[in-house]
């Protein structure tokens, strides 16, 4: 797809292009209160994924580990 510019070039885009514009213009009307939401939830399982050495977690017991991981289960 394209459109002539008002120099009279063209613009060539694809529906990608589009689609992730359209995005970006509705993630800008979120409140920024929601977008921490957001990144405190994708840091949260980062932290539940990451392995340290020997399969072991960060967190010290599997039971430790069972209580911080249930409550995003539940939602």
């Amino acid at each position: 797809m394209r459109i002539k510019t008002g120099d009279g070039k063209y613009y060539y885009f694809t529906p990608e292009n589009v689609r992730t514009s359209m995005l970006r213009k509705k993630l800008g009307d979120v409140p920024i209160k929601e977008k921490w939401k957001r990144n405190n939830v994708e840091a949260s399982i980062f932290q539940l994924g990451f392995n340290c050495n020997n399969g072991k977690t960060r967190y010290r017991e599997i039971a430790a580990n069972r209580l911080w991981g249930t409550p995003g289960r539940r939602g």
